[in-house]
């Protein structure tokens, strides 16, 4: 029954926090618990809390964006700048006279 499982899971589950490196992994870190607790451990899970790296990420697309749209500024401003100064030299294509 699924239900007694999760129930004897979560009667059973405890959680460490500050893992060292070294052992942040499953098996690793069960291979250190079975040796503290010889044939008592079932089962030792790392799950990572991932709020701060959801953040992070967030905050990189919003820079990600802001620098494409500053981007295409520059690139479109640039383009009038060119076609402007491309007119003026066309415009200055033609005979002077003086009297």
């Amino acid at each position: 029954d699924d239900v007694q499982l999760h129930l004897e899971q979560y009667r059973n589950s405890c959680m460490v926090e500050f893992i060292p490196e070294s052992h942040r992994r499953d098996k690793e870190l069960f291979d250190f618990f079975n040796a503290v607790f010889p044939g008592q451990v079932k089962r030792a899970e790392v799950l990572l809390n991932a709020t701060k790296l959801t953040k992070l990420i967030a905050e990189r697309q919003t820079y990600i964006e802001k620098y494409e749209e500053l981007y295409a500024q520059h690139f479109h401003a640039n383009q009038r700048y060119r076609r402007k100064m491309d007119n003026l030299q066309q415009e200055d294509v033609g005979v002077c006279s003086y009297v």
